[in-house]
């Protein structure tokens, strides 16, 4: 088994032959492809994606602890939304807010945006002191 960080979309594949995507606005329904095509190149997103996953362990290690709150804290920093988030990582929204509870209480944040903002600055995204005051000119002296 292998994981990724980020989920592509769900899609079935038989065969190399058939492939059922869901249809954006009806989680109930299926747009079924048969066109070798279009099928080959859903095989090779596939295989990419494979390619880039990491193998999965049994157990939830300290390794993947990480690497699952640095994927969280870098979504929380570009402004993403619980829903938005936990759809991508392909979890519960209610697992999703509790790391993300978790990384705030981590950094002694009281609100998210102080979460981002606290992110950005530990990942270097913002100079110490925030970059108070307007830029400078340069002169040429």
């Amino acid at each position: 088994m292998r994981t990724l960080g980020e989920l592509f979309g769900k899609m079935l594949v038989f065969d190399r032959a058939t492939a059922f995507l869901p249809v954006w606005d009806d989680p109930d329904a299926a747009v079924v492809l048969r066109e070798p095509s279009a099928v080959a190149f859903l095989c090779s997103v596939f295989a990419s994606a494979w390619s880039l996953a990491e193998p999965f362990s049994a157990s939830y290690t300290t390794a993947t602890a990480t690497q699952l709150q640095d994927t969280i804290a870098g979504r929380l920093a570009g402004g993403a939304k619980d829903e938005v988030i936990a759809r991508r990582l392909g979890m519960s929204l209610r697992t999703c807010r509790r790391h993300i509870a978790e990384l705030m209480s981590e950094l002694g944040a009281e609100s998210r945006f102080q979460a981002g903002y606290l992110l950005a600055l530990r990942t270097g995204g913002i100079p110490p002191g925030g970059g108070e005051g307007p830029p400078r000119a340069a002169t040429g002296d």
